[in-house]
């Protein structure tokens, strides 16, 4: 095979043990707040977290924008929750720079820009957000294709969230290196079946079960999904290509790559502990 296998073989020892990322679910220093909001009482939570946000608390930042975003207890407003946004992302918030970003991709509270998109993204992928890396891919493959080494760089941030346990950015990435890809005469992504095919069996070891979905990949899109243009779950879409790949491909590089990643899984299998 052309390329290393160890890169995302790495992996499976986290898939495995189903480890992935923390979400953002505390709800800040304020106990009085969160006790409210707990209780329903979600203006008083809210007027709280503001009094925090304001005096410099980010992480009540990030809760006031997301309750503004949502509408949650309070008159939704994606403009002021993007000045709270703003306020989290500038202390490094990484959840602020996301949704800041889809914000700015979308237009939602405000105008469309997709370098300001792609800036906060870039931030918060290079800090090792999985959602921000695919996040990053997508632009880069589809909206922001007159950037130099746009599909190179599309590839990359896939491979970046692929590696932490994002099925779609397996399986986007397996179909990007499977068909390779071309730019204004460039090749920027050639062809790999082999490597492809490593993307998609993991990806389909996650859609079978063998592999537990890790809560992020459930974040950019989980298994039991709808893909409406398909008309089918995320899974069976997965495990239809992955039937329809393995049966075109030599069946040498298909058994050699369930071979490694079985040696793999059999050397990094989980204890009852883990």
């Amino acid at each position: 095979m052309r390329r290393c296998l160890m890169t995302c073989l790495g992996l499976v020892a986290i898939l495995a043990s189903g480890i992935a990322m923390s979400q953002v679910r505390a709800m800040a220093e304020n106990t009085e707040a969160a006790q409210a909001y707990a209780a329903g009482e979600k203006k008083q939570a809210f007027e709280l977290w503001k009094h925090d946000a304001e005096a410099g608390d980010a992480q009540a930042q990030l809760l006031v924008a997301n309750m503004l975003a949502t509408g949650d207890g309070v008159s939704q407003s994606f403009e002021i929750a993007n000045i709270y946004y703003a306020m989290a992302a500038d202390q490094g918030r990484l959840e602020a720079l996301v949704q800041l970003a889809t914000n700015y991709r979308v237009g939602q509270g405000v105008e469309v820009d997709l370098s300001q998109a792609e800036e906060l993204l870039k931030k918060a992928a290079s800090a090792g957000h999985p959602v921000a890396q695919f996040d990053l891919a997508e632009i880069y493959l589809e909206d922001l294709q007159n950037v130099e080494n746009s599909g190179s760089l599309a590839a990359a941030w896939y491979e970046a969230a692929a590696v932490q346990g994002v099925v779609m950015a397996q399986v986007k990435l397996a179909d990007l290196t499977m068909k390779g890809l071309e730019r204004d005469g460039v090749l920027q992504v050639p062809q790999d079946p082999p490597w492809a095919f490593t993307w998609l069996e993991i990806a389909k070891r996650g859609a079978d079960g063998s592999l537990q979905e890790a809560p992020v990949s459930r974040r950019v899109f989980a298994l039991d999904d709808m893909l409406e243009n398909e008309g089918k779950t995320f899974r069976q879409y997965v495990l239809d290509q992955y039937a329809l790949v393995s049966s075109v491909l030599p069946e040498n590089i298909v058994a050699e790559v369930r071979a490694s990643i079985d040696q793999q899984l059999a050397g990094s299998a989980p204890t009852a502990s883990e």
